[in-house]
């Protein structure tokens, strides 16, 4: 009788522990299947967000806009500034050796009309984030942050910034026709290892040669300042005109690409008007 009670315990007792077995299994697929279904629902979330960035960028590298973007820029319109007062930072770097060719602040003001152009000393010194350092030794240490940061830190206020590296001069500058341009001195300079001489007089320059004319007036800023600012000028005017199908928001389109900037397409569409405007002035 004693064998038979513990062989029936025994049983009874190993189907309770097989019985809890299969609920805790259960109960871990039944958790493991909300995991998987809570990552499927993530991955998923990444890939449409994926697939929207992608098609904005697609939009942005064609000129494109949707019918969304379309309502958006309508609406800046609608809208748009009367008046546009601001500064921004002009720098020209190059990223790899993190040297500053040129740093500029170019401040507009629609109501008198007036653009003007101060250049700023790369070896200014200021505090940023406890260190304390050369504007140019701030932009070697922490790159474009690093340059703005320690601009503003000099007390110059900027309200956007369009920083252009160095490899993009070049197609940049293929953007626009060629330029005539009046060569007050002999030009004789090197630049990447190669010397180069541009005579004095009306010279018609191709982007290469406007590079090379650029980065001579950039490196003697202290005798060649007034030449600079004219250029950077005539630039900034061909940046705005609105010619045929050439529309301020799709060259911003085509520049956006190779600078870095904090110029949204917003901005552009809202003070798009003055812009032009400042194009056709003197």
């Amino acid at each position: 009788m004693k064998l038979d009670f513990l062989n029936k315990f025994l049983v009874e007792n190993e189907k309770t522990h097989a019985d809890m077995r299969r609920e805790d299994k259960f109960g871990r697929l039944l958790s493991n299947r909300k995991l998987i279904t809570v990552f499927v629902c993530v991955v998923a979330l990444i890939m449409l967000g994926s697939v929207v960035i992608l098609v904005s960028e697609k939009n942005a590298d064609s000129g494109e806009t949707t019918a969304d973007e379309s309502a958006v820029y309508a609406a800046a319109l609608s809208s748009t500034a009367e008046n546009m007062k601001g500064s921004f930072l002009l720098a020209v770097c190059n990223e790899e050796s993190r040297s500053i060719r040129l740093l500029a602040c170019v401040t507009a003001d629609s109501k008198n009309g007036s653009v003007d152009i101060t250049y700023i000393p790369t070896g200014q010194v200021c505090s940023v984030s406890s260190s304390r350092e050369t504007i140019a030794g701030h932009f070697e240490n922490t790159g474009k942050d690093g340059l703005i940061y320690a601009v503003r830190a000099c007390g110059v206020n900027i309200d956007r910034y369009v920083i252009i590296d160095e490899s993009n001069l070049f197609p940049l500058l293929k953007l626009f026709p060629e330029q005539t341009v009046d060569v007050r001195n002999e030009v004789r300079h090197d630049y990447r290892g190669v010397s180069y001489i541009i005579e004095k007089g009306t010279q018609t320059f191709t982007a290469e040669n406007l590079e090379k004319y650029f980065i001579y007036l950039c490196d003697n800023l202290a005798e060649e300042s007034e030449e600079l600012t004219e250029l950077l000028l005539r630039f900034l005017r061909l940046s705005f005109v609105n010619e045929g199908e050439e529309t301020v928001e799709k060259r911003y389109y085509e520049i956006v690409n190779l600078v870095s900037t904090d110029i949204s397409a917003m901005d552009i569409a809202a003070y798009s008007p003055l812009l032009e405007r400042f194009s056709e002035s003197e």
